[in-house]
């Protein structure tokens, strides 16, 4: 499977309980632009504000945790491109790229495609 994964970082002057409403009105418009484009499946995880975060984040010296991630999986390269031709992509991901400018610091989260190798 093929993956786009969205590592996000809230802006920062929006408070915690802000972003987790931002982030369901994003979960309903990604499931959408999921069932209209034919991707296979999204997943939303969204990080715990628990002080073991902070620990592990002083122990191993890395950078404070994402505030969520989304993964969007498509089946293979075809139906990844299917995705991509298909005739409303183009509006689908200018209404998303909208609102995600509402909520996100874009500049400070990261956007990958991986694949997922599943044993």
């Amino acid at each position: 499977m093929i993956k786009l994964v969205q590592c996000v970082r809230k802006q920062s002057e929006i408070e915690l309980l802000e972003f987790r409403h931002y982030w369901d009105e994003y979960r309903r418009i990604m499931e959408k632009a999921r069932e209209e484009l034919g991707i296979s499946r999204v997943i939303f995880s969204t990080t715990l504000a628990v002080e073991e975060n902070f620990e592990v984040m002083l122990a191993r010296g890395t950078r404070v945790p994402y505030d969520g991630i989304v993964e969007l999986f498509f089946e293979n390269a075809r139906t990844f491109r299917e995705v991509l031709n298909h005739p409303d992509t183009e509006t689908v991901l200018s209404e998303i790229r909208a609102f995600q400018e509402e909520f996100m610091d874009l500049g400070a989260s990261t956007f990958f495609f991986a694949i997922n190798d599943e044993y």
